[in-house]
């Protein structure tokens, strides 16, 4: 698994830059809840996607992830290409991990998966 460290911004190539998935709740990325950290303005990196982590977890054992037919049809339905690059963000680093790895369980190239371990709490706080 790959981890980057920084993040500047896609450029204006749609195929060659990274898609940002954010796997934080719809409230939080789209600015209408309050984030946990004091001070931490709301809302989401140009261009990211919303796709919520739990989404991949099974609703009867939330420490398991759903089938992997079940995932990637919620992959396709989130518009996330098969080969492109992806960096999976969140509000710290830590439920990207999750997104990460569902991609992975999928059979997406992991050389195209990244986690930005400063995700939100980093980017919306330069």
């Amino acid at each position: 698994r790959r981890v980057c460290s920084s993040y500047a911004g896609n450029d204006d190539n749609e195929e060659s830059s990274p898609l940002i998935v954010d796997a934080r709740s719809a409230g939080r990325f789209n600015g209408t809840d309050k984030e946990p950290r004091p001070g931490l303005r709301g809302g989401h990196m140009p261009g990211a996607k919303n796709l919520v982590f739990i989404e991949f977890h099974d609703s009867s054992d939330p420490l398991k992830f759903k089938s992997v037919d079940e995932m990637e049809e919620i992959l396709n339905k989130y518009d996330v290409p098969r080969n492109r690059k992806i960096y999976s963000t969140c509000g710290t680093g830590v439920t990207a991990c999750s997104l990460a790895l569902a991609l992975d369980e999928c059979g997406r190239d992991s050389s195209l998966t990244y986690i930005y371990d400063g995700s939100w709490t980093e980017w919306a706080n330069p």
